[in-house]
Order: C-alpha cells, then sequence, then structure tokens
C-alpha cells in the first residue's frame, strides 16, 4: 500500500511534544514546528519506508473464456478476391480472495517501550534497516483485519472486417479493407473485513459460564488501543522472500477473534468501453529500372473509449456493523460463513521453513505456529447480514446475488473520449543491385493526423454578488457536475529506409532508419477537473478570476505523442538450410516521457471566461537514448539418423541500455507548477528513479524442440532481468520486479489436417515474482501462483 518515509528523530516521540498521532512514524510538523521530512530529503537523517499495512493473500480463480471465429472468401475471377471474417468471444474471470492484514504498519513502537513483543523475547535491537530505507525487523501495534472478497469480470469482444483485393491492369492492384473492433469489461467486486476490537471475541466477552472469553488476547495498557496486537514484523530478504510475524496473545486462526467493525463493500470496480473503426486503401503499381514498384495508401480510424471511475463515489455500496454481544447479525454471519482454509503448503516454497506466524504469551513463550489463518465467504456473509439487519444501500435480486452499481452516475473521474487518426504513405520499393552488390528493401514517408476529442466533468462554480459591498464569494458544487469539452490535435512525418544486401550467398546485412510514434493511453486522455484553491477570503474580493483559483486533472486530452528516431543493423548468417546465427544492434533516441506541467484553460463561471491554471501531465521536452544488441541462433540436427532427425533449438539474447530516468511520485522527484505555469523541484528524490515501462538490461530465451511424425515437443527457458512496470491506478509509483525465470513445455499433436490437441504447461518448477516498490531493495510483494496447465482442441472446417 501507500510508503511514507519515516523519522526516528527522538524529538518526535517525546510524549509531550511529539507529533499528534503518537508513535506513528511520519514525515509531517510537530506541536513545535519540529519538520521530520526537510533532514531526510537534505540526507541529515536515516530514515525507513513504511507502509500502511502488510498482508497475505490466497486465491482460488475460475477462468472461463470461449471464443468463435469465422472466415468466407470469394473469387469471382482470378484477378479480384473477397474476405470477410469475424470473431466473438466471452470471458468470465471469477476470483475468491482471502487476506490476512496487519495494518497500521507505520505505528512502529519506540525501542525502548516495555510493552512491545521485541522487549518481551529479548530482543536487543527492535530496529533493523538497509541504507536504502527498506526496513527489515521492527515491533508495531496493528489492527489485524480478515478481509474477503469475490471479484467478478465479465469481458466481451466482437470484431470483424471485409476486405478486396483486385488486379486493375498489368502494373496495377488495389486493396480495400473495413474493419470493426468492441470489447466492454465489467468488474465487480463484494468485500467484507472483520477486524480486531477491544479485546473482545465475536461471542462476546464472557462464555456460559460467566467467564472471560478469553482473557489476555489482546493486552490492556490502558490506553484507548486495545482494538491492536503487539506484533514483531521481519521481513527476509535473501534466502527466502517474505513476512513473517510473531504476535502476542493472538492466534490469527480462530475465528472468534475477527470481532468487530465489519465494512460491506459492493464496487463497480471498473467498467470500461473500447470501440475502433478503422478503413484503409492501398494501391501498389509497378515500375521499370531500380525502383521495382512503388505503393501509397490512406488510413482512418475512429476509437471511442469510455471508462467510469471503480470503487468510489457513486460506484461504491458501503455499510458498516458494529456489534459484539454474540447474538446480533455480525455473529451470526460470523459463524455460518466460515471457510476452511483454501492452501495447503501456503507459501512453503518462499518461507524458507519459517513459519508465517508465531504466537507466544505473555513471558514470550511460544503458544503455536502456523502458516493459516481464518478465511470467510464473502458473499455468504453479505447474505446473512442482510437477511440479519437489512441495509437499504445494498440491494439483492430474487436469487440472493448482490446488485452492483451500474456505472451510470456522473463523476470528474469519468473518461469519455473520441481520437480519430488519418494516416497517408507513400512507398517506393526495390530489389536490384549497386555495382556487383544486391540490395533490397524500401524508402518512404508516412503522415499522421490525430484529433482528440474528449468529455469531462467540473464541479459547478457560481458567483455571488453581495449587493451592498459588491463583494464576491464562489460556491463549488460537487453534486451538479457541469461538462468540459476540449481536445488537442497534432501532425507528424514520419519518413523511413529499410535496406537488405546480399553480401555473399549466406550473408545478409540489413539496416534500418525511421521515425516512429507511440500515442497516450487512452485512460491518460480524460478531461475531469478538480479545482481546489477556492478563496474563502471575500472581503473586498470584486473578482471572480482571483477567487477561482487552480485547478487538478485527471487527464490530459492535449497530450502529446512520444515520438523517437531509430537505428538497426544487423548482420544475418545461413551457413545451411537447418542453421541461422543473426546479430542486431539498435539505437534509440525518443522523447524524455511524461512529467508535470502546468498549462492554461478556460472556463466559464456566471458567464464570464476564466484563464485558470490547470495541474497535469505532459510528454517532457528531455531527449533520452536506448542501444542494444540481440544475439540470435538456430539449427535442427536434420543430419543425425531417424528419428533423431527432428531435433533442433532456438537461442535469443538481447542487451540493452537507457538512460531514462523515471521519478516516483511519492518519494522520488517531485515537480509544482509555479502561478505562471513554470515548473520546479518541490522535492528532491529520497529513492533511486527506475527505467522505462518494461524495460530489461538482459533477456534470453532458449527452446529445444523434437518433431517427429505428427508430434511436435517444446521445452522453453525464459529469463528477463529486473525490470519496471506501472501500476495501473496509479501508474506515477515504483514497482521494480526482480530477475524472472520461467520454464515452459508443450506438446502438440496433428490428427489430420483439420485437427489437432495440444498441451501446454507454464511455470512449471513454481518460480515466485517478487516485487519492489520504493527502494531496490524494499520487498512490495511476493507472487506465487504455481504451474498452470491447458489442454485445448482447435478444428478448422
Amino acid at each position: 500500500n501507500t510508503i511514507r518515509a519515516c523519522s526516528f528523530d527522538p524529538r518526535l516521540f517525546d510524549e509531550n511534544d511529539g507529533i499528534v498521532d503518537e508513535d506513528n512514524c511520519d514525515t509531517d510538523f510537530d506541536s513545535d514546528g519540529i519538520d521530520a521530512l526537510t533532514p531526510i530529503l537534505n540526507g541529515e537523517e536515516p530514515f525507513v519506508i513504511a507502509r500502511n499495512s502488510y498482508g497475505f493473500r490466497t486465491n482460488i480463480t475460475d477462468d472461463d473464456r470461449e471464443a468463435v471465429f469465422g472466415a468466407i472468401q470469394y473469387q469471382p475471377s482470378p484477378d479480384v478476391n473477397i474476405n470477410a471474417d469475424f470473431q466473438y468471444s466471452k470471458r468470465l474471470f471469477r476470483e475468491q480472495r482471502s487476506d490476512l492484514l496487519f495494518t497500521e504498519g507505520r505505528r512502529i513502537t519506540p525501542a525502548d517501550d516495555l510493552n512491545n513483543v521485541g522487549t518481551v523475547l529479548g530482543l536487543p535491537s527492535i530496529l533493523e534497516f538497509t541504507e536504502t530505507g527498506a526496513l527489515r525487523l521492527f515491533t508495531n501495534e496493528s489492527r489485524v483485519e480478515a478481509v474477503s472478497e469475490y471479484l467478478e469480470r465479465d469481458e466481451e469482444y466482437y470484431g470483424g472486417g471485409l476486405s478486396l483485393e483486385a488486379q486493375v491492369s498489368d502494373r496495377m492492384r488495389i486493396s480495400l479493407d473495413a474493419s470493426y473492433s468492441r470489447t466492454q469489461r465489467v468488474e465487480e467486486a463484494v468485500q467484507v473485513r472483520f477486524r480486531t476490537e477491544d479485546g473482545e471475541s465475536i461471542l462476546g466477552n464472557d462464555d456460559a459460564d460467566g467467564n472471560p472469553f478469553f482473557p489476555e488476547v489482546i493486552q490492556d495498557d490502558g490506553d484507548d488501543n486495545d482494538d491492536r496486537v503487539e506484533t514483531l514484523t521481519q521481513i527476509f530478504q535473501n534466502g527466502s522472500q517474505g513476512l513473517n510475524f510473531v504476535v502476542q496473545n493472538f492466534d490469527v486462526t480462530d475465528h472468534n477473534l475477527f470481532a468487530n467493525d465489519p465494512r460491506v463493500r459492493a464496487d463497480l470496480e471498473q467498467d470500461r468501453f473500447n470501440e475502433i473503426w478503422a478503413m484503409r486503401g492501398d494501391v501498389e503499381y509497378e515500375l521499370d529500372g531500380f525502383f521495382s514498384n512503388v505503393q501509397a495508401g490512406l488510413r482512418y480510424q475512429q476509437l471511442t473509449y469510455r471508462d467510469v471511475p471503480g470503487a468510489s463515489g457513486p460506484n461504491r455500496f458501503q455499510v458498516n456493523f458494529n456489534d459484539t454481544d454474540g447474538t446480533g447479525a455480525l455473529a451470526i454471519a460470523n459463524q455460518e460463513c466460515r471457510t476452511n482454509f483454501p492452501t495447503t503448503g501456503f507459501l512453503d516454497s518462499i518461507s524458507g521453513g519459517n513459519p508465517l506466524f508465531t504466537n507466544i504469551d505473555a513471558n514470550g513463550n511460544v503458544i503455536g505456529t502456523t502458516n493459516e489463518f481464518a478465511t470467510f465467504d464473502a458473499r455468504c456473509i453479505v447474505q446473512v447480514l442482510d437477511r440479519e439487519d437489512p441495509s437499504d444501500l445494498i440491494n439483492f435480486d430474487e436469487d440472493g446475488n448482490v446488485i452492483f452499481p451500474d456505472g451510470e452516475s456522473n463523476s470528474i473521474q469519468n473518461t469519455d473520449l473520441e481520437e480519430r487518426t488519418v494516416a497517408a504513405y507513400l512507398q517506393a520499393n526495390f530489389d536490384s543491385q549497386v555495382g556487383n552488390l544486391p540490395v533490397r528493401g524500401n524508402v518512404g514517408l508516412r503522415v499522421v493526423r490525430t484529433d482528440v476529442n474528449s468529455t469531462g466533468f467540473r464541479g459547478q462554480l457560481t458567483a455571488v454578488i453581495d449587493d451592498t459591498d459588491g463583494s464576491i464569494t464562489i460556491i463549488e458544487d460537487d453534486d451538479n457536475l457541469l461538462p468540459v469539452t476540449g481536445g488537442g490535435s497534432y501532425t507528424e512525418f514520419l519518413p523511413s529506409l529499410n535496406v537488405a544486401a546480399d553480401l555473399s550467398p549466406d550473408l545478409v546485412g540489413r539496416f534500418a532508419f525511421y521515425r516512429s510514434l507511440s500515442r497516450p493511453d487512452p485512460s491518460d486522455l480524460s478531461f475531469g477537473r478538480f479545482f481546489n484553491g477556492i478563496s474563502d477570503d471575500t472581503e473586498g474580493s470584486t473578482s471572480i478570476a482571483e477567487l477561482v483559483g487552480t485547478a487538478n486533472a485527471t487527464g490530459n486530452p492535449f497530450t502529446d505523442p512520444l515520438l523517437s528516431w531509430n537505428v538497426d543493423a544487423g548482420l544475418e548468417w545461413y551457413p545451411n538450410p537447418d542453421t541461422i546465427l543473426a546479430f542486431n544492434a539498435y539505437y534509440k533516441s525518443f522523447d524524455g516521457g511524461f512529467e508535470r506541467v502546468g498549462q492554461f484553460e478556460t472556463f466559464n463561471v456566471n458567464g464570464e471566461d476564466l484563464t485558470t491554471l490547470v495541474t497535469t501531465n505532459n510528454v517532457s521536452d528531455d531527449t533520452s537514448t536506448i542501444y542494444g544488441l540481440e544475439i540470435t541462433a538456430a539449427h535442427r540436427l536434420s543430419y543425425l539418423p531417424a528419428p533423431l532427425d527432428g531435433l533442433g533449438f532456438k537461442l535469443s539474447y538481447n542487451f540493452a541500455d537507457s538512460d531514462f530516468e523515471f521519478e516516483d511520485d511519492t518519494l522520488g522527484e517531485i515537480l509544482a507548477v509555479n502561478d505562471d505555469g513554470t515548473t520546479f523541484v518541490s522535492q528532491p528524490g529520497i529513492i533511486p528513479p527506475t527505467n522505462l515501462f518494461g524495460f530489461s538490461k538482459h533477456v534470453l530465451s532458449a527452446q529445444a524442440y523434437y518433431e517427429i511424425g505428427p508430434f511436435d515437443f517444446q521445452g522453453v527457458y525464459k529469463y528477463r532481468s529486473s525490470y519496471f512496470q506501472q501500476f495501473v491506478g496509479q501508474p506515477g509509483r515504483i514497482r521494480n520486479v526482480d530477475d524472472v525465470e520461467v520454464f515452459e513445455a508443450r506438446v502438440t499433436f496433428k490428427i489430420n489436417d483439420n485437427l489437432r490437441i495440444s498441451a501446454e504447461g507454464i511455470n512449471l518448477f513454481n518460480e515466485p515474482r517478487t516485487d519492489f516498490r520504493g527502494a531496490p531493495d524494499d520487498l512490495g510483494q511476493v507472487l506465487v501462483y504455481g504451474p498452470r496447465y491447458f489442454v485445448g482442441i482447435r478444428g478448422r472446417f
């Protein structure tokens, strides 16, 4: 979850003059104005990176996909070919998630606190962290939560096309093509949270004989925080990767202890619509001379994209319950909807033999260890709570299923845009000789024009003028939203040159020089606007403009494309029909990604057009580079006697380097916008930047195959070094995926020309995926998803 750089300046933990939220390491000002962040940013004080919470999750996943493909070909004459094709596919993804969360992770306990678990265990040091601030060992007070969630994603796709190819003369050939595709994805989730509360069980504080149900489950130290559990948290890095917790008098497998404060949510997580109409026309004309033919074409594409905000505002139904007398709706739901822990050997492959949870008594004696925790059925809990204590906020259909938000409510976070692109190209192809050197390739120019029209919402601003002194008050009403429409356009010229030369009968040289374009993601082009800084000081104010202030953006429909100049050069050696050895080097110079910018936009308030500074993202003026080398080798052992002549292998290795830098939006270098739209560094970075999204320095693929008769066997090894992967909801946050190794195997059996059976195994040796969030050595998550197996049959008719 959210990370924060935490200071351990002793002044911030003083009981009288410390920070308001005592014992919560922070970066705020204390009551005496001591700033915990500035010394960290200046490198004057050590810090740790603490999280809001730490947790464990186990999933039960079901994924059903169905698809239908069809194609019709009609050839009325030898010179005319007409093709039509279509596809329909439907995917239903369902997942039951069970989480155990230790929340309030920043509530790190000072080492001299005699009540903490570390002191009970006799540990001389209760806080261990690396130079980068990555925590390794600490004690804290946590609320413990059992969270159950049922998620369902329904996705439907339609696509089709119609094409015509015709040889209209001996030298001229034309082709026309029209296509359509549409994807609709709706994701819904129901989530229930139970948490610890004041030392109570779900059955109440007393048993049938009037005795305390569990007298020392949670330590009562006289304050108001009895709903928290003392924990010792250890984060492993070398040898094993993951977490383990030592808890004091708390059994994480006991459903009774998750007793209070249930929060029930029914969320529309995602409702996304993507539709594309496209048309193209091409003409090819044969020439005599150096250029063998010339091609020209025109493309048109219209993209419609709509997305509503998930799990917030009008798209979230939420109800809170609170009862622990052992007889209410909460207790009934807790007891009826308990489930057995769904996973055997949970995280055994990464725990290094350490138990995930150790329970100790007040004297430090181990009461028990476990790798499991209490789990519940989210759908069952919601239905029982509604049956016992009906709420108007969450509704059910006649079959007892939750009725989710429909996503039709307007929101500032909505995305609704149309993008039109027209492209024209002219290309000359050649296949000739330069001296005695055979050469072939093409040279051309593509011109691209893109127009974006985006519709968003902003709060309604109303100016109220005082009749006595003429002063103005601005009222912002986010419940009554006004549509805002706008967008940018750009035209780019993209030249290209591709050359292949036969340097010898078995050696081919290749060279390419071209300019390329990448458009921003449609989800980044929304036009929602939040006003901020509306002044409450109306005394003497007679100008609407000076009261409105500035605005923040949910996206930027004026975003420019990312452009790059590219050079590729390579050699390919073919010593025999069964062998290839290829080398390719490349260099790219491109725009330096996105950065925080200020741009001025016009809004109308009471009939007056106001020019307002809007803070958003756009393409940086900086330039970055990539250079790399790729080596590919393939060989089939056809010279071996049968049946060994079906053996072969393929190898591919890529090395790349780049000077691109991507800053974290929380602990990286952060830019702010001046009143004139220029930017300045408001916070220096305290964690290093990462590189391009998806960029690995090293990528290796090795494949061995064996073909014999109708059978085709393949074994594949894949490796890629650490790379940056953006979060979907928070793309500005750094997440680096550690080095990944995966082993796969496939077998295919061809029954006849129309029928084929295949089987595939992925991640055969259960390699985990490890992510780092923030510092390069700060463990963010470890995913263990095990091997997956697929069996399929394909028929052609």
